[in-house]
């Protein structure tokens, strides 16, 4: 008998590199300015129906601060999710 294998991956974790934007191109962007200073904007109210992107956005500007030493939290509630970037 021989074991087969079976070409199982875990997810990707959120970036905004596997992001697909969709409509969501703008605040894709948006969200890179922010990151690489080129924008002083730092406030963005995302809003949208289940399955839009949202958390998958917030997660990867959290790992992208996170990444480059900066203060950054995640957290959901039942309702809605917040972000804390300092």
């Amino acid at each position: 008998m021989k074991q087969l294998l079976l070409d199982i991956k875990p997810l990707p974790l959120p970036a905004l590199e596997n992001f697909l934007p969709g409509r969501n191109a703008e605040l894709l962007h948006m969200l890179a300015s922010i990151l690489s200073k080129k924008e002083k904007e730092r406030f963005v109210y995302l809003w949208g129906g289940l399955g839009c992107g949202k958390s998958h956005l917030l997660q990867a500007t959290v790992a992208a601060y996170t990444q480059r030493n900066s203060k950054a939290v995640y957290f959901s509630a039942k309702t809605n999710v917040r972000i804390f970037c300092g």
